[in-house]
Formats: C-alpha cells, sequence, structure tokens
C-alpha cells in the first residue's frame, strides 16, 4: 500500500528520489505515464500492465476510448531506479508537471505526482467539509 505525500525537488538533469516506503511498495520496473487533473502516474509494471488490459477490454470503436487509449499509452514510459534509488521523469511529462519542486502522493496501487502549486490548490478545493460530503455520499450511504 502506497499511502503519505512528500515535497521533493527535480535535478536538473530530470531526476527525482522517490520516497524510500514507496520505492519499497513499487517493483524495479515500472510505468510513468499521464494522470487526471495535471498530474502523472507511476505504477509497478505488473499493476500498469493489469489497469492496461481493462483499459483496451473496453475496445477502441467509440472515439472517447480512442482518445484515452492514445493519450495513455502514447504518454507512457517504462522507467526504472537507478543506482541512488531516482527516476527519471521524461522531458514530455516534465513539462506537464511544469516544477521543480513536486508533491509525491501515494495513492494506494500507484504514486502521483504534481506541482506543488497545483497540490496546495487540490488542498484548498477540497478542503474537510468537500471530503467530509464525499465520504458520506460514497461510502455507508450516511451511516457509521
Amino acid at each position: 500500500m502506497i499511502i503519505g505525500n512528500y515535497q521533493y525537488t527535480i535535478d536538473e538533469k530530470g531526476r527525482v528520489k522517490l520516497p524510500n516506503d514507496f520505492k519499497n511498495s513499487l517493483e524495479s520496473k515500472m510505468v510513468i505515464t499521464l494522470g487526471i487533473d495535471n498530474t502523472l502516474e507511476i505504477r509497478s509494471k505488473t499493476i500498469f500492465d493489469a489497469w492496461l488490459n481493462e483499459l483496451l477490454s473496453k475496445g477502441s470503436f467509440s472515439k472517447q476510448l480512442r482518445i484515452i487509449q492514445r493519450s495513455i499509452l502514447g504518454n507512457s514510459f517504462e522507467i526504472e531506479f537507478d543506482n541512488q534509488g531516482r527516476i527519471k521523469i521524461p522531458k514530455v511529462h516534465l513539462a506537464i508537471i511544469d516544477s521543480k519542486q513536486i508533491q509525491i502522493i501515494g495513492v494506494g496501487n500507484k504514486v502521483e505526482l504534481m506541482s506543488i502549486q497545483r497540490w496546495d490548490e487540490f488542498m484548498k478545493e477540497t478542503g474537510n467539509d468537500v471530503i467530509d460530503e464525499l465520504l458520506l455520499e460514497n461510502y455507508n450511504n450516511g451511516k457509521n
């Protein structure tokens, strides 16, 4: 389980070290791809492959599915840890984050990367009242 969040800096070569507990939860081979809300997502290769099979199983006959598949697959890259425990973020992905200062967030079976500014905006948009409301709507139907 990958949980928690940390602030890190991307170096001049586009590399960043992931927190040790995240690194220990991922496999040596991973895939980095586009995420929702101007984020990047990193999954272990095994988890990415299962997620990809689910995505591809939906077919490609609808225009929306083709857009999703092209966007995800065309922007997915296999990555590995270097000897110092860093990953290299592809140049195309650096433009999406658009900051050297990033927030690294554990989201269960994946890691999300976003600029610290985007993280701060997200936290303001989703204050405790919003989170409480979403939890009540989506879990337990308002019951304890």
